[in-house]
């Protein structure tokens, strides 16, 4: 396992995007099903009054740094961590997986957009094998259908696209039931590869302003934004 380091009393990994694509491979291989985390500050601000999140990012198998500010924090700490976006390490792996064979399943978003994320994947990694598609609107009293049919479809790699706290509390809480041997949270990405959303540009990811390129897609973001200047104070209060 790769050195971690301590950010707002959670651990996130060292890890570089390679090595964190060779992990998940190998993983894929191992008997037991692993859960992958893509912190970033709305991540871990979330956690501190979410027991289930908490929870979750202490038993994940692999949290890597997704944002700027997981990075700015570690640097804070005199740590050198790169950055691994979810949604770069998700098309990592299905690249990989069209190779190889690599059964890939996708989970959450609203309806209708799973189905243009896996057509987007399928058409830049020909080949890929999309073997479950489920959007993220399922009540309580479906749920139990949408596990069995996520085991039946025994995926390598499971993709989850729901919300902040929900989604690594659920895939924590789920991960034995799920069939799939890794697990990994991606947020909004689905909406990104649907073309529901736009990615910001290279410019603006490079300046860890990509918060503020999705708020201008999506204003009803703001209160949840309002977390990134505490977690800024609290970064620096604890450095």
């Amino acid at each position: 396992m790769p050195p971690r380091f301590e950010c707002l009393g959670f651990s996130i990994d060292e890890i570089s995007m390679e090595d964190a694509l060779a992990w998940a491979c190998r993983a894929r291989g191992e008997p037991r099903p692993r859960q992958i985390i893509t912190a970033n500050p709305l991540i871990l601000m979330a956690a501190g009054s979410h027991p289930g999140l908490s929870a979750a990012l202490r038993a994940a198998d692999l949290v890597v740094a997704d944002s700027v500010g997981i990075v700015w924090a570690a640097r804070r700490g005199g740590r050198s961590v790169s950055r691994v976006p979810g949604i770069d390490l998700m098309e990592r792996l299905c690249a990989t997986a069209a190779g190889d064979g690599a059964r890939v399943g996708l989970l959450g978003a609203a309806p209708g957009v799973a189905e243009k994320a896996a057509a987007a994947l399928r058409s830049q990694h020909p080949g890929l094998n999309v073997v479950f598609v489920q959007d993220g609107f399922f009540s309580p009293t479906e749920e139990s259908g949408v596990l069995a049919r996520a085991q039946a479809a025994a995926t390598d790699y499971l993709f989850v696209a729901l919300d902040t706290p929900r989604q690594d509390d659920w895939i924590h809480r789920q991960l034995s039931v799920l069939g799939a041997r890794v697990v990994m949270g991606v947020g909004g990405s689905f909406d990104v590869l649907a073309g529901r959303l736009r990615r910001a540009p290279r410019w603006m990811r490079k300046f860890g302003l990509e918060w503020l390129y999705r708020l201008n897609q999506e204003p009803r973001r703001w209160r949840r934004m309002a977390a990134l200047p505490r977690f800024v104070l609290r970064v620096l209060k604890n450095t």
